[in-house]
């Protein structure tokens, strides 16, 4: 078994290498950019498209909601428990 899985890497070894050799890396340079500007491009777009529109005025309510007081809350922290 050892001896086909020698076989196997060198001829795994030879096929990356003639792939190595018929890659140009200029054009994969400038493959990856335009995937990179498609990704871009789309990117923007979701984003215009879930972005709320300038156009859009949210108004106030015409009295402002008041909260109700609350009644002071009893807790176990007084002042002599502080640090100084």
């Amino acid at each position: 078994m050892q001896m086909f899985k020698r076989i196997a890497d060198i001829f795994n070894s030879h096929v990356n290498s003639a792939l190595d050799k018929l890659e140009d890396p200029a054009k994969m340079i400038s493959l990856m950019i335009t995937e990179l500007e498609d990704t871009q491009t789309k990117a923007r777009s979701s984003m215009a498209a879930n972005w709320p529109s300038p156009m859009v005025v949210r108004t106030w309510p015409a009295k402002p909601c008041l909260r109700k007081s609350m009644p002071p809350s009893k807790s176990s922290v007084s002042r002599s428990n502080l640090p100084t």
